[in-house]
């Protein structure tokens, strides 16, 4: 077996690099990354935000590979790609980079125009009594026009948008002469403000039904930000009946937040901004149809099994268990998304809960994946969405870059845990309960390595 203990990001070793680029701490870009639940409802207790952040680590030389012969060594500016860390652009870098052409014309396609908007004040909102007790027991004052009803004159105005596989990201300029007010430090009155988007919906043509899309990602870019301006990013999970031509219009309901009354909740709500948007559907159609790949597994492995808090490591055969590659060519990046189709008699659903677990760093279990391209190997990006019981991976092959691969392949490893807290876990290990901290070393024990097929 090859041993793989949990190793700094530096090093790059397969998911954690994957891990620390998409669900990073707070603290790595600014704590203005947020994910918001939903609203607060009336004489609710405040309910913490959890934070969630989308960093953008889309490496120098992003550069598009001409020739007969691909070039690894231009690879590596790809690095940690995403869709979305590409449109949104958290780090503030894709203006210095060589852009992705394939990316840019989807961006393109899309064609946002913006619609209509409206701003509603906490005066006039629904929960205003309950919203104004939280002011008032957080030790603010009250809601004052004299304060804020600048918050009238913000004024959104969408900017670029990207349909890519199962996410809609886009990002919203806020227009204000108040800009310094969406800054960490705040302004000089002392006034101190988050936006996020709160809830999202889209119709199409000739439908009168909303239907309601759930935002994953949301937050002031403060790389974006200028003297008259902020922006605001957003990525959301597209439904089934999400169209793939035709105009779209997309609402999204942004909060703007009073961080004084809570940093982290939708208590300190001052304001919501209605804005209408459309877009183009067709924008997000694949380079080419997809490709189903069988991948039957063989040998056995040792599973690191969760049942009811327990956890446990068991030797089990894999024969007769088969996954099945779904290859989708998307404009903006290549998904390969992994499901279980077949299993032997006596195969549970808890083996397959521990073989399509996503690894990380500090808990060493369950699947990842490495592909090679150009003779040299890679760690894949995380799709924001992935469904239970799937894996879902990006990697950042675009259709101009078809002609230029001769091979692309993917490896599939299983993590399953060797220590709990620095103590050793055999392969007949078993623990009742975790403790309240813990973190948990792995080895990675070869699965499978399938051909990625280009068109």
């Amino acid at each position: 077996m090859d041993k793989k203990q949990v190793v700094p990001m530096r090093e790059r070793e397969a998911y954690r690099a994957a891990i620390d680029v998409n669900l990073a701490e707070k603290e790595r870009i600014r704590s203005a990354v947020l994910h918001a639940e939903a609203a607060p409802r009336q004489g609710s207790a405040p309910r913490v935000r959890r934070p969630l952040v989308r960093v953008a680590i889309v490496a120098a030389a992003l550069l598009l590979c001409t020739g007969a012969a691909f070039a690894a060594a231009e690879w590596i500016g790809r690095e940690n790609y995403t869709p979305e860390s590409y449109l949104l652009d958290w780090m503030g870098t894709r203006s210095e980079n060589a852009p992705i052409a394939d990316v840019e014309n989807a961006v393109t396609a899309a064609a946002p125009v913006n619609g209509s908007y409206s701003v509603q004040l906490l005066p006039t909102l629904p929960d205003a009594d309950a919203l104004a007790q939280w002011r008032k027991d957080m030790g603010q004052p009250a809601f004052s026009e004299s304060d804020w009803g600048w918050l009238r004159s913000v004024t959104p105005t969408i900017e670029e948008a990207l349909i890519s596989g199962r996410t809609l990201s886009w990002n919203t300029r806020l227009t204000t002469d108040h800009t310094a007010a969406f800054s960490s430090a705040g302004d000089a009155a002392g006034q101190r403000l988050d936006a996020i988007t709160d809830s999202i919906c889209y119709t199409v043509p000739g439908g009168e039904t909303k239907r309601i899309l759930s935002s994953f990602g949301t937050s002031l870019n403060p790389n974006h930000a200028s003297e008259s301006s902020v922006m605001l990013g957003t990525e959301c999970e597209t439904d089934d009946g999400f169209p793939t031509s035709g105009i779209v219009t997309v609402t999204q309901v942004i909060r703007i937040l009073d961080t004084r009354v809570d940093p982290m909740s939708n208590i300190g709500t001052l304001a919501l901004i209605e804005h209408t948007f459309t877009l183009d559907a067709a924008s997000g159609a694949a380079a080419n149809e997809t490709v189903h790949v069988s991948v039957p597994l063989t040998g056995d492995c040792i599973l690191t099994v969760s049942s009811g808090g327990a956890v446990r490591n068991e030797r089990v055969n894999l024969d007769g268990v088969v996954l099945d590659a779904a290859i989708d060519y998307a404009s903006a990046g290549l998904y390969v998304k992994l499901m279980v189709t077949e299993t032997p008699a006596g195969w549970t659903e808890a083996y397959t809960d521990a073989l399509m677990s996503i690894t990380h760093a500090g808990d060493m279990r369950g699947m990842r994946a490495l592909y090679t391209v150009g003779g040299m190997q890679y760690s894949p990006s995380l799709p924001s969405f992935i469904p239970c019981r799937e894996l879902a991976y990006i990697l950042p092959v675009f259709p101009s870059d078809y002609g230029d691969i001769s091979s692309l392949t993917m490896e599939l490893l299983l993590e399953r845990w060797t220590a709990l807290n620095g103590e050793p876990c055999g392969e007949d290990w078993s623990t009742a309960a975790l403790p309240s901290s813990w973190s948990a070393e792995g080895e990675s024990q070869p699965l499978a390595t399938f051909e990625i097929p280009l068109p």
